[in-house]
């Protein structure tokens, strides 16, 4: 399986830890949500080239993930009528 990802400004808790909301696609079009605590470049990668890639996204203040997906089924509901 293959994940297309970007990162969302959503940050929530997930069993006492901050983590970040990156919003994804399958290569099928499901869309899910990875929830990343941290990232990591492997030591023979060049760290510099990631970073510059890297982009500072502005975070949201922390939601469980109780809320972040009744937010979103509420909205897929509004998006269907």
């Amino acid at each position: 399986m293959r994940l297309q990802i970007e990162p969302s400004e959503m940050i929530v808790d997930l069993n006492g830890v901050q983590v970040r909301v990156w919003n994804g696609i399958s290569e099928q079009g499901i869309q899910v949500f990875v929830f990343v605590h941290r990232l990591a470049v492997r030591n023979d990668d060049d760290l510099a080239a990631f970073e510059r890639e890297l982009i500072e996204v502005p975070s949201l203040h922390a939601k469980s993930i109780k809320e972040l997906l009744a937010e979103e089924i509420a909205d897929e509901k509004a998006r269907a009528r």
